[in-house]
Formats: C-alpha cells, sequence, structure tokens
C-alpha cells in the first residue's frame, strides 16, 4: 500500500502506537470524538477531515492576523506607557494591561553556548528539534543506513489535502 519514495523502508516499520504520538490524555479525548462519528465510510470521513481542515487554514490564517495586530499593538502599548512613565492601564469594568521589561535570552554563538551547556554539566538536557531529527533520520533510512543511535523509527499516516 506503501508508495512514493518511503515505501521500501515502511514495509519494515512497526505503526507508531496511537499512546506513543498523541499521548493517553489527549488520545482519550480523541476517542471520545471517534466515538461521536456515525459514518465510518471513506468519503464521509475525507469530506469531513477536508471540510475540518479548510476551518483550520481559516482559523490558523484569521490567527496569524491577530498575532501580528497583537505585536503592533504591544509596541504601541510600550510606546505609550514609556511616554507617559507608567507600567499598567487599570479598566474602569475591572482587569488591567500591564508591560514591565524582563530578560530575553538570545542565543548569538551556538558553538560557545553549547560547550557552556556541555561545562556546567547539561548535555543530557540538550536536544535536537523534533523536525531536525526527523528528517536526518528519513535521510539515513534512505541512504540505507540505520536510524541515530536511540531513536527508534515507526510508520505514521500522512494526510494531504491538494486544492
Amino acid at each position: 500500500m506503501s508508495k512514493g519514495k518511503y515505501a521500501s523502508i515502511l514495509r519494515d516499520l512497526q505503526k507508531l502506537p496511537v499512546d506513543l504520538a498523541d499521548g493517553a490524555d489527549y488520545q482519550f479525548r480523541i476517542n471520545l470524538i471517534k466515538a461521536e462519528v456515525k459514518d465510518h465510510s471513506p468519503v464521509a470521513l475525507a469530506r469531513e477531515w477536508k471540510r475540518l481542515r479548510s476551518v483550520e487554514d481559516r482559523v490558523e490564517a484569521m490567527a496569524k492576523k491577530v498575532r501580528l495586530r497583537l505585536r503592533a499593538h504591544e509596541q504601541l502599548i510600550e510606546e505609550a506607557y514609556e511616554a507617559e512613565g507608567i507600567t499598567k492601564f487599570d479598566f474602569v469594568e475591572g482587569g488591567s494591561v500591564s508591560c514591565y521589561p524582563e530578560p530575553y535570552s538570545y542565543v548569538e554563538d551556538k558553538d560557545t553556548f553549547r560547550q557552556w551547556c556541555v561545562d556546567e554539566g547539561l548535555l543530557s538536557s540538550m536536544s535536537l528539534a523534533w523536525q531536525t531529527t526527523n528528517s536526518m533520520t528519513k535521510e539515513r533510512l534512505l541512504a540505507g543506513q540505520p536510524p541515530p543511535p536511540g531513536v527508534k523509527v515507526y510508520s505514521r499516516p500522512k494526510f494531504t489535502l491538494r486544492k
């Protein structure tokens, strides 16, 4: 059933257990929703997935616009509060908006910072982003190499919507 560039690799992989994929609590909530679904035909499931995906896309597009507007207002509030010499505005109806500076770290020399972490005994706390680990592992598998030590590879479906 597998197609594409991973077909030869996938036939030997075990499916990713749902509790590993999403966690037990999240899977419990997924199971509640699955129990509500009445029509399990492929066409009905695919149509509903397409509809939900469209909703998600619209919500995400709106969320991006809202985050941008929030950031613009945050910068304006920071400027206005500084100009007025205040750090908080209290609303008559209750609640407030406050703005206090706090330290914010930005790693500008990754190699130096990595060495400092190693020297401080933080090596076991350091890890690659999942996306990097997954990409490297896929490349190794395609090249006929085993996954990196400590990495177990499963098969997990990837859903794609073509418009």
